[in-house]
């Protein structure tokens, strides 16, 4: 097999969508308010939620991990249950 042949092949290869782990960015949707957020995942010396750095030690980044589009997850947080909608991993 030529290596222009493998490439063609490669290319129609469907590939998993990605999933949320440590260094990701997520983007989510609030599915009570219809927000959207976008959240890096980092370790807990990292975060600042202001900045959307969100340590996968908190609740959100917690049930993020190992996520993947098109999921919806359901965080335990200080203002109650969040229900979100992962809409991308990158």
């Amino acid at each position: 097999m030529t290596v222009q042949r493998l490439g063609n092949l490669l290319e129609k290869v469907e590939r998993p969508s990605r999933a949320a782990g440590l260094g990701s960015w997520v983007e989510v949707e609030d599915l009570a308010s219809g927000r959207r957020m976008r959240y890096r995942l980092v370790g807990s010396h990292e975060a600042s939620p202001a900045e959307g750095l969100l340590s996968i030690d908190s609740p959100v980044g917690a049930v993020l991990e190992g996520r993947r589009a098109g999921e919806v997850v359901v965080a335990a947080t200080p203002r109650g249950e969040r229900s979100l909608r992962v809409l991308s991993v990158s």
